[in-house]
């Protein structure tokens, strides 16, 4: 299920760098940007579910560099980014400070 309507890339407004604690705010969901498209998924579990952590297997198809023998993704194009969906809006791990 794609959202790439409802989440906009961050472009402006960096927030500060922080070390990822592996804890996420409520505020932010775990997302992928495809900088190629503009497209941003949302990380899902394999039922459509929002995930709460950073999974690749579920996303689409024609954003891996591999596929598993089940047609899973196993490898991310490079223009293929993690991050997180804040309020409509894309953010870089470093933007989010997580």
């Amino acid at each position: 299920m794609s959202v790439s309507s409802a989440v906009q890339p961050k472009e402006m407004d960096f927030l500060p760098d922080h070390d990822h604690a592996g804890a996420v705010s409520p505020e932010f969901v775990p997302a992928f940007l495809n900088k190629s498209t503009g497209q941003v998924e949302l990380s899902r579990w394999g039922n459509g579910e929002p995930a709460s952590m950073h999974l690749i297997r579920f996303l689409p198809r024609d954003w891996a560099a591999t596929l598993d023998s089940r047609g899973q993704v196993t490898k991310l194009l490079p223009s293929v980014v993690a991050g997180y969906a804040r309020d409509g809006v894309f953010f870089t791990r470093t933007e989010a400070g997580l």
